[in-house]
């Protein structure tokens, strides 16, 4: 009888030190939401809000939905969405600088279209 008390006693203890680990917002959770908004500002810096607002908009949806997660103690799904928010963060930079270099490419191009025809003409 006093071990099985004892026992009932240990598993509470177990069961209780487990749920308060998980009850409060991880390091890792913490810095993914710091990334998640420099990522966010990083593509707005990248024009990404003209260039893949899709992608950008997403990122922002992805980080709030994450801190609202925070807000209700739902700490492993909030570190999946702020993850996400940096993935699609990161994506709406790319495309934009894709965007970019596509634009500069065609311009370069069109110079030099430019550049021989006058060669030709001399």
């Amino acid at each position: 009888m006093r071990y099985q008390a004892i026992h009932h006693l240990g598993v509470g203890a177990v069961v209780a030190f487990g749920a308060s680990g998980c009850a409060t917002m991880s390091e890792d959770l913490s810095n993914d939401l710091a990334v998640a908004r420099s990522e966010i500002s990083a593509a707005e810096s990248a024009d990404a809000a003209q260039l893949s607002p899709e992608h950008l908009q997403t990122a922002r949806d992805k980080l709030d939905t994450a801190n609202r997660l925070v807000e209700e103690n739902e700490y492993e799904q909030a570190e999946w969405r702020a993850e996400e928010a940096i993935i699609e963060a990161e994506l709406a930079a790319a495309e934009a600088r894709r965007q970019q270099t596509e634009q500069s490419a065609e311009e370069i191009q069109q110079s030099l279209a430019t550049l021989r025809q006058e060669t030709l003409r001399e």
